[in-house]
């Protein structure tokens, strides 16, 4: 395994694409070398729960969720359709510095893609850069992914954040040549940290343990 123990900012190239998985993944190595992740899920709109999930799945797992918003949409949107106080990047921040002093590190993890819009005109991106966390990309294997994680890197680094690497979930055991040539692609425009194939991934028992969001 590659991808960062801990101190990483896990964003994805959309919604459902594994970021929660890559997640339980980095805690896990990190409780296997003695330490204690923790795990932050800045908003978790919808019915689900990440951070406690990858707690379930990783015991000793310290997670915590900074805002919840029962509308399934971008927490902008959620927030005032749900009638419920915007996120505060600031709130966030001082969470992620109260979490560091029960744990060894912390991953956070977004919601969507990098520039989901967050509360008014900021998005993750701006989350990213105030926590000065590297980040890491979550990735697909199929059709669309160079694309979409092309864009992904051009807006973390127009936004003046490290790019630990990326992380392609779902991947087939026998790559086809589209899969293949998309994995050379993506070594084009980041490090490559983990390869996740779809047998190494949870059973589905609901939508985040399926993909992830």
């Amino acid at each position: 395994m590659s991808l960062p123990l801990l101190d990483a900012f896990v964003t994805g190239t959309d919604t459902g694409v594994g970021k929660t998985i890559v997640c339980a993944r980095m805690a896990a190595e990190a409780r296997a070398r003695g330490l204690v992740p923790g795990m932050l899920k800045a908003v978790q709109t919808g019915a689900d729960d990440d951070a406690m999930w990858v707690a379930s799945r990783v015991p000793g797992t310290v997670a915590t969720t900074i805002y919840r918003y029962e509308s399934e949409l971008a927490p902008a949107l959620a927030a005032r359709v749900d009638g419920e106080a915007p996120v505060e990047i600031a709130t966030i921040v001082e969470a992620v510095a109260e979490l560091r002093l029960h744990c060894d590190g912390v991953i956070v993890e977004g919601s969507g893609g990098l520039l989901e819009p967050l509360v008014a005109r900021l998005t993750f991106a701006d989350l990213a850069r105030a926590l000065d966390l590297p980040v890491i990309i979550v990735c697909r294997p199929g059709p669309g992914t160079v694309n979409h994680t092309a864009m992904t890197i051009a807006a973390a680094r127009q936004a003046g954040l490290a790019v630990a690497g990326l992380a392609i979930c779902g991947a087939s055991s026998h790559p086809d040549l589209l899969e293949r040539t998309n994995r050379e692609e993506l070594e084009r425009f980041a490090t490559v940290l983990e390869i996740i194939r779809q047998d190494e991934a949870p059973p589905p028992r609901s939508r985040n343990e399926r993909s992830g969001s």
